[in-house]
């Protein structure tokens, strides 16, 4: 016979309680605040005030993660032309404890050996889901990372690199040689699993603005997006489908800030803000002290020449940086991407050394190639991306006539005004980056000049002394 034991209701109640009660305390109840940085592109100068501001923050908030979405590379000649390429970044990123960083496409700039080297050296991973070793030097990061907190909250991130220049990012070829970049928004699809374990869903990315967007787009799933890329400005809560979007400009003018609350383990506010690194505050001096031992470089403060005006603007840089390459390697014409002019201005007066690195700092070798009229046309043609004039120039003036967005017809002069000789060969510079990766007619492989475009440079100024391009324009657009 059975013995049926009754339990009183009220105990029943007390124990159904008690476990809801436990489960309750189980799920996360607080606040997350994400920092992050983008595009630095070695501008260390400002890690005095970020390590001040990140101290603060940690110091009276209840959780923190720092992180970096991508491009910690090029841009500072005392970070890229030291013997050990890009350590300083790393070494700066440790002391702050940094807890995340992503690939951006500066990051292969210095060749996949130096790269990996950087990454060893991190006390913090490095992460890219479309990213694959094809033969390459690289060991390949994981796509996703993930973080606890308190054992109740499940933060997963996954990365994401920009290979919209023909299948790649943007970086020489020979730099990323054996590597394979998949379509970013396809291959973050095929993370999405990862939802169902996360009470965090973060895209890291370093695609710019406008892929944001649409990953936001295909990826409600997604409760946050930080990206780089595009060097944006989102400086107020931006939504799109319900994913929070941030990014913070570039080289340390901002650090971004989002703060996360969460009741019982669910996403209660999300919130985003930009804190102004550009002004004068205080400042960690440990990191002060560290910075001033970098700047210990005289090489960078020699006075190679002068501007007797202002030069700004992408027109009147790369005018002065295109005649240094035709003048000095006696060529017809000289071409420059704008991208790859790195700065916004050179100031009236003495040119020194870094200013220069700062312009131009690739470190891209000057090529020369053999071009009829056709090829030179097709080149200015394959630059063109719908967004105004992309290809600076020596030696001819050129106008593209536009209609819905695209080169109906190109023009191309001499500075008098005459129609080049569609027969003739011309003697053409350009730096190997365009050689390699603008898409255009040319029979001529072309030649190595054997000097970088910052070697041919610093070797125009020295012999110019002083330049003056105010108001100079060789390139046109009329619109039909």
């Amino acid at each position: 016979m059975k013995k049926i034991i009754l339990i009183p209701l009220f105990i029943i109640t007390i124990f159904s309680t008690i476990a809801q009660s436990n489960r309750v305390e189980s799920l996360y109840n607080g606040t997350i605040t994400i920092l992050h940085t983008n595009d630095i592109h070695g501008n260390f100068s400002r890690f005095p005030r970020l390590a001040f501001v990140v101290d603060s923050i940690r110091n009276t908030h209840e959780k923190v993660f720092l992180v970096n979405a991508g491009d910690l590379f090029t841009g500072n000649p005392l970070v890229d032309m030291d013997p050990e390429k890009g350590f300083q970044m790393i070494e700066l990123m440790n002391k702050l404890a940094y807890d995340l960083s992503i690939l951006g496409n500066h990051e292969f700039d210095y060749g996949q050996d130096i790269l990996t080297k950087r990454i060893s050296e991190a006390n913090f991973p490095f992460i890219c889901a479309n990213v694959w070793n094809n033969n390459g030097n690289f060991p390949i990061p994981e796509p996703f990372a993930l973080f606890t907190v308190n054992e109740k909250l499940n933060i997963n991130i996954i990365s994401l690199l920009d290979n919209s220049i023909n299948g790649r990012p943007e970086t020489h070829p020979q730099r990323i040689k054996g590597l394979m970049f998949t379509n970013s928004i396809e291959t973050a699809k095929k993370f999405e699993y990862i939802k169902t374990s996360s009470d965090l869903f973060i895209a890291l990315t370093h695609l710019g603005i406008k892929q944001d967007i649409q990953l936001a787009q295909s990826m409600p799933s997604l409760d946050l997006i930080i990206g780089g890329h595009s060097h944006s400005k989102i400086d107020s809560i931006y939504l799109v489908n319900g994913v929070l979007i941030s990014q913070a400009v570039s080289n340390l003018k901002y650090l971004g800030e989002i703060t996360i609350v969460f009741k019982d383990g669910k996403i209660e506010r999300k919130s985003s803000k930009l804190i102004a690194l550009n002004k004068s505050g205080s400042i960690n001096t440990d990191f002060k002290e560290l910075i001033d031992k970098y700047k210990q470089n005289p090489m960078f403060n020699e006075v190679i020449g002068k501007s007797s005006e202002n030069l700004k603007g992408k027109e009147e840089l790369g005018s002065f940086f295109t005649d240094a390459l035709r003048t000095e390697a006696n060529l017809d014409i000289a071409f420059q991407n704008s991208g790859g002019l790195r700065i916004d201005k050179l100031p009236k007066g003495k040119i020194k050394m870094e200013q220069i690195f700062k312009l131009d700092p690739f470190g891209n070798y000057l090529m020369v190639v053999n071009m009829n009229v056709k090829e030179i046309k097709s080149l200015i043609k394959s630059a063109f991306l719908g967004e105004g004039i992309d290809l600076r120039v020596s030696g001819i003036h050129y106008t593209l006539f536009i209609k819905n967005g695209k080169i109906k017809n190109i023009q191309i002069t001499d500075y008098q005004g005459k129609e080049l000789d569609e027969n003739k060969l011309y003697k053409v510079g350009m730096n190997d980056y365009i050689l390699s990766s603008y898409q255009f007619e040319h029979n001529d492989l072309g030649q190595s000049y054997g000097k970088t475009t910052a070697e041919v440079l610093i070797s125009y100024l020295k012999k110019k002394r002083s330049i003056n391009y105010k108001g100079v324009q060789r390139t046109f657009i009329k619109n039909n």
